[in-house]
């Protein structure tokens, strides 16, 4: 979100249009229905940078290195994921227009499971 995104939102906010993106701008008000429990944005971003379990103390996530990210294939488990997805569905429902601005010109990135899973929902 840093960067490409964050500076379409900017664009798009200084020609005046109102816009809405998953971040914490503006999300750090909702709550969100994540498998029949009420998470806050806070707790959703603490979930996904902190993946500690309260009860064990073990990580929650499989790790791929010290700094510890979590793995790809632990990505969709997240609470951060799964918000994601109810945020994607919800702007369908309420009939929004989604914009497309695709990975940042020029760069060579690593495919993004969060993109990924929000071009299957917008664009079946």
């Amino acid at each position: 979100m840093d960067g490409h995104v964050n500076e379409v939102v900017s664009a798009l906010e200084s020609q005046g249009r109102q816009v809405e993106a998953f971040n914490d701008i503006y999300q750090s008000s909702h709550s969100f229905n994540i498998d029949g429990q009420s998470y806050t944005w806070q707790q959703i971003k603490d979930d996904f940078t902190n993946p500690m379990d309260p009860i064990t103390g073990q990580r929650k996530y499989a790790t791929i290195n010290s700094q510890g990210w979590i793995a790809d294939s632990d990505i969709p488990n997240t609470l951060m994921y799964k918000a994601n997805a109810q945020w994607v569905q919800a702007l369908i429902n309420q009939s929004y227009q989604v914009i497309d601005i695709g990975y940042p010109a020029g760069q060579n990135l690593d495919p993004s499971l969060f993109y990924n899973m929000e071009l299957t929902i917008l664009f079946p």
